[in-house]
C-alpha cells in the first residue's frame, strides 16, 4: 500500500461512525498527489516533449474524479461509450478536452459535438466518421493492433483492438484526402504491462508509422495505460515495486523516441493512480471456526467487486482494534455464492462481531463492477481536496430497485 496505512484507517474509522457499511470510500487528495507524482517522474526524464495525461473514466466512474482531474490536475478525460461521454458532459468537462476510445464508436458518437480527440479503432469507423471529422474539427489518430496485444487470459488470441498494417494504410490515404489527417497513433496493451512488454510495442508501432514517411506525420504517440498499482503480483513479484514511476518515466521516453515527429507522450493511465485512492468498508456480522480457518461473514465482498477480487493481492485491516495475535482468517461476504470471499490470510484475533474492516487499494474497476447480486449498490462516500468527506451515492434502496422494471399490469405482449 503505497499510501500510509495508519492514516487511512483513522480517516476510515471517522467515516465508519459516520455512514452505514459497506461503502466504498474514496480519496480525492490521494489520486491528486499520485497524478502530480507520476507527472513530475515522466517529464523528468522527456527532456521537452510535452506530456498529456488523461484520466481514465472508466477506472472509476465518478463525476467528481473526473471534474477534479480536468480542472484541477489539468487532465483530459477518456470515456469509450456514449453512457460515458454523457456522463463526463455532465460533469461540464469541455468536449474539447474529452478523447474517444474503443471500438464501434461510429454506432454512438454525436455528429454535432465539435472538437473532441478521437482515436478511430477500424478502418470501417474511418470511412464512416471521416467526412463528419474534419466538419467538425476532431482531432484524429488511429488506434494500431500490435502482435503482443493479446487476450490476457489466452495468450493463444489476439485482442479485437486496433487496425493491422494494411488497413492503418488505407485509413492514412483516407483521412488525409478528407483534409482531416491523423495526428497521434494509439495503443494500449493490458492492465499491469511489463517494462519490456510496453518497448515491444513500441518498436512495432514506430516501425508502422515511420514506414508511412511523409503519409503520416503525427505530432503525439498515446501509450495508453497498462502502469500496474502497488496490489498486484506476478510469479511471486509485486510488480509495482519494478515498475517504479521513475522507470517507467525512463522506458516512456524510450518509447518516444522512436517516434521522431511526435512532440507530445499521452498517457491513460487507470488503476496506478486511483487503485490507492479508494477503499471499501464492511462490517463483520458472524464469525465461525472451519477447518482451521477463522471465517469472518461481512456484510459486503465479492459481489461489491467482482472481478478484480481475482486481479490482485489486497491489504485487509480492522478498525478500531489495538495489536492482537494474528490467525488464519478467511473474509467473505454475505451472498450464497462460495466464490464470495475477499481475503485469505492472517488477520487479528481479536476481530468480532461488528468490527469494522477495511479492504484497501479499491479504487480502480471496484465500483464499475459492483454487482447487484441479491443486494442493492453500495453507498460512496468522498472526501475532497479539503479534507472533508461526505456521501456522494446513497446505498441503492429496494424501492429503486423495483421501480426500475416496467409494472407488470402496464406490460403488454402482441
Amino acid at each position: 500500500m503505497t499510501e500510509d496505512i495508519n492514516e487511512w484507517s483513522e480517516v476510515l474509522e471517522l467515516a465508519a461512525n459516520s455512514f452505514s457499511t459497506p461503502f466504498y470510500f474514496l480519496r480525492l487528495p490521494v489520486y491528486t498527489r499520485r497524478v502530480a507524482r507520476l507527472k513530475a517522474e515522466v517529464v523528468a526524464h522527456l527532456h521537452g516533449c510535452a506530456l498529456k495525461q488523461w484520466y481514465s473514466y472508466k477506472t472509476l466512474p465518478v463525476p467528481h474524479f473526473a471534474l477534479s482531474a480536468n480542472k484541477e490536475s489539468e487532465l483530459g478525460v477518456e470515456v469509450t461509450s456514449d453512457f460515458e461521454l454523457s456522463a463526463v458532459l455532465a460533469a461540464r468537462v469541455a468536449s474539447k478536452d474529452i478523447l474517444i476510445n474503443g471500438p464501434c464508436k461510429h454506432l454512438w458518437l454525436p455528429r454535432n459535438l465539435p472538437r473532441l480527440t478521437v482515436a478511430f479503432d477500424s478502418l470501417f469507423e474511418v470511412q464512416e466518421l471521416a467526412p463528419v471529422s474534419r466538419a467538425l474539427g476532431w482531432n484524429v489518430g488511429l488506434r494500431l493492433s500490435l502482435s503482443n496485444q493479446r487476450d490476457p487470459d489466452d495468450e493463444r488470441y489476439p485482442a479485437q483492438f486496433g487496425m493491422v498494417e494494411e488497413d492503418i494504410r488505407r485509413a492514412v490515404a483516407t483521412l488525409n484526402a478528407s483534409g482531416n489527417p491523423p495526428t497521434f497513433v494509439h495503443f494500449h496493451l493490458r492492465a499491469n504491462v511489463a517494462l519490456q512488454t510496453l518497448e515491444a510495442a513500441a518498436s512495432e508501432a514506430a516501425n508502422i508509422v515511420n514506414s508511412l514517411g511523409s503519409q503520416l506525420c503525427i505530432r503525439a504517440v498515446n501509450f495508453g495505460g497498462g502502469l500496474p498499482e502497488p496490489n498486484v503480483w506476478t510469479n511471486g513479484c509485486e510488480l509495482a515495486k519494478e515498475v517504479t514511476f521513475s522507470r517507467y518515466g525512463q522506458t516512456v521516453a524510450a518509447c518516444r523516441a522512436l517516434f521522431p515527429t511526435a512532440e507530445e507522450v499521452w498517457l491513460e493511465n487507470g488503476r496506478a493512480l486511483v487503485g490507492p485512492a479508494g477503499a471499501l468498508v464492511l462490517t463483520v456480522g458472524d464469525i465461525k471456526e472451519i477447518e482451521g480457518y477463522r471465517v469472518l461473514i461481512c456484510d459486503g465482498g465479492r459481489t461489491n467487486n467482482a472481478l478484480e477480487s481475482d486481479w490482485g493481492t489486497h491489504i485487509v485491516r480492522p478498525l478500531g482494534i489495538g495489536p492482537a495475535p494474528t490467525t488464519p482468517t478467511i473474509v467473505c461476504g454475505p451472498s450464497c455464492m462460495p466464490y464470495d470471499w475477499i481475503y485469505r490470510g492472517e488477520l487479528s484475533s481479536a476481530i468480532e462481531r461488528g468490527t469494522k474492516i477495511a479492504y484497501f487499494n479499491a479504487g480502480s474497476y471496484h465500483i464499475p463492477w459492483e454487482t447487484r447480486f441479491s443486494r442493492g449498490l453500495c453507498s460512496v462516500i468522498l472526501q475532497d481536496m479539503t479534507g472533508a468527506f461526505g456521501c456522494i451515492r446513497q446505498k441503492e434502496s429496494v424501492d429503486h430497485w423495483i421501480n426500475s422494471w416496467t409494472p407488470q399490469e402496464s406490460f403488454q405482449c402482441d
